[in-house]
């Protein structure tokens, strides 16, 4: 007698994905002078603040602060949880109220994907914990005599792409929060 058994596994196939809104919680942003030890970090912003982009493409101006002269050639973000105290300092607050909740999430976003034609909406949550450290091409001269602006690239449909497009479900959770390092990228202008 033969015992035949067959076994499949079918990965969704995700044709295409479109991010309509994206927020993460960022706990401070601090730069890095390439003339100090490693350890010397300037901070130029403590939050908690949220990290905002959505489909229209509209940049908005993060914050306006005076940094040190000097050669900076890195730039930390950290993605913290908020506190205790926070979360019941801001539980109705309209921009920290969705991450002031037990569940303690550092990361929303919305948008949908295809896959075999099919239309899927999401909303991908994380409350993972990170501290982005971006290299800069060049290192940024902050010289008090004119004023130097940075924008960031917020590409949040990168943190879904691997080797292909993942789909943002239960399963591929772990794999996207790998994709964190990859979403924000600085630009002098």
């Amino acid at each position: 007698m033969t015992n035949s058994t067959t076994s499949s596994f079918q990965a969704e196939i995700v044709d295409s994905l479109v991010v309509t809104n994206a927020r993460v919680l960022i706990s401070a942003i601090k730069m890095h002078n390439s003339d100090n030890d490693e350890s010397e970090d300037e901070s130029i912003k403590t939050g908690p603040y949220v990290l905002h982009a959505d489909s229209t493409g509209e940049v908005s101006v993060l914050f306006d602060t005076e940094i040190e002269e000097g050669d900076y050639n890195k730039i930390k973000f950290e993605i913290h949880k908020l506190s205790g105290s926070e979360i019941t300092q801001y539980a109705d607050d309209p921009v920290f109220g969705e991450f002031a909740t037990s569940d303690r999430n550092t990361i929303y976003i919305d948008g949908y994907y295809y896959t075999g034609g099919e239309k899927k909406y999401f909303n991908f949550v994380s409350n993972q914990t990170e501290n982005l450290m971006l290299t800069l091409d060049e290192p940024i001269d902050i010289d008090d005599d004119y004023v130097t602006e940075l924008s960031l690239a917020f590409d949040a449909p990168r943190l879904f792409k691997a080797a292909t497009i993942l789909s943002p479900t239960e399963d591929n959770q772990k794999e996207i929060e790998k994709q964190i390092h990859k979403f924000i990228v600085a630009l002098k202008r």
